[in-house]
């Protein structure tokens, strides 16, 4: 398992310890690291998207 892998079950062990029901997180669906995919396989799930828009004027 993976440094971030590790660190993020450990994040979700101490949650739940704390009497936490859902931990929730944000992330680029469009990093290129694969996290989104890392993150799913830790059983989170994506409860919505959105776009982010932006007009350069530079």
């Amino acid at each position: 398992m993976g440094l971030v892998a590790a660190l993020v079950s450990q994040a979700m062990l101490n949650c739940r310890a704390a009497g936490l029901d859902y931990l929730r997180l944000g992330v680029d669906s469009d990093n290129p690291t694969g996290v989104l995919r890392l993150y799913e396989r830790l059983g989170f799930r994506p409860i919505w998207r959105w776009v982010w828009q932006e007009k350069n004027f530079v």
